[in-house]
């Protein structure tokens, strides 16, 4: 794995956290909360911080470690440009090499159409080829993007899957070479935040959606996020495309250490 210094970590993490699909990850930072807490009891601003906090937090940050335990999701009945979804065979091989003890989940060249995929603690799902491509479908449904316990913009919610989501997991990592390609465009998934209209104008949400929104992250959440914990390595080479946040142009991340 490519290293970085530690000052290219710290000034790329914030442009690479969101350029990875994992921000929508309950927590998603490798350096864990107690450390966070012990190096800036009292930071209310930039100018609180200091790169001797840095270096603080980076001994927390370590490569993850997985298990020399490798499978490929040919063998659990992925089958690659056929166009039907690959979802439940690509999902049984991370939940069984989690159960396994851990190792990594290969998913080789080609195109993959999916709904949402949930990592398992000690799994690496690994995109092995440049033409690798997991396709997420346009087909927004319960059954492809379940409910589940997340985040938005810092408020506790349930809303529709991410399209890589985990939660209370641990030691998990996403590389490779391949595309995550999200399908989304001004008539999908985009159209949530925004409408574009047929004579190019945008119009944005009005005051009733914002209330509703409100309404959606004020409601208690029926079960506790207070022990969630996601530590998750960045892809090598691993790119975002057409994905359904704004940030849909990113360029493809640097790979960064992360935590155990």
């Amino acid at each position: 794995m490519k290293k970085i210094t530690r000052r290219q970590f710290l000034t790329s993490a914030g442009a690479t956290s969101a350029a990875l699909l994992l921000s929508s990850l309950p927590h998603a930072a490798a350096a864990d909360e107690n450390c966070l807490r012990k190096v800036t009891p009292a930071a209310t601003n930039s100018n609180d911080l200091s790169w001797d906090m840095a270096e603080e937090i980076l001994t927390h940050i370590s490569d993850p470690v997985f298990p020399a335990y490798t499978v490929n999701v040919l063998d659990y009945g992925a089958v690659p440009n056929d166009g039907k979804l690959d979802t439940a065979a690509i999902q049984r091989a991370i939940d069984e090499t989690s159960a396994h003890g851990g190792g990594t989940v290969v998913i080789p060249s080609g195109v993959y159409d999916v709904g949402a995929i949930t990592l398992k603690s000690n799994v690496n799902l690994h995109l092995e080829s440049k033409d690798t491509v997991l396709r997420f479908t346009r087909d927004i449904t319960p059954a492809n993007y379940p409910l589940v316990f997340a985040h938005y913009e810092g408020s506790k919610l349930y809303n529709w899957s991410p399209l890589i989501y985990a939660y209370q997991q641990e030691n998990i990592a996403l590389t490779g070479k391949g595309t995550l390609d999200g399908q989304a465009d001004k008539n999908n998934w985009w159209n949530w935040s925004r409408t574009v209209n047929p004579d190019g104008t945008i119009t944005k949400p009005g005051n009733n959606d914002v209330k509703l929104l409100r309404k959606m992250t004020t409601a208690p959440p029926q079960r506790s996020a207070s022990s969630a914990k996601a530590t998750i390595c960045a892809p090598t080479s691993t790119s975002p495309s057409n994905v359904p946040m704004s940030w849909s142009r990113a360029s493809p991340s640097p790979t960064l250490p992360c935590g155990s």
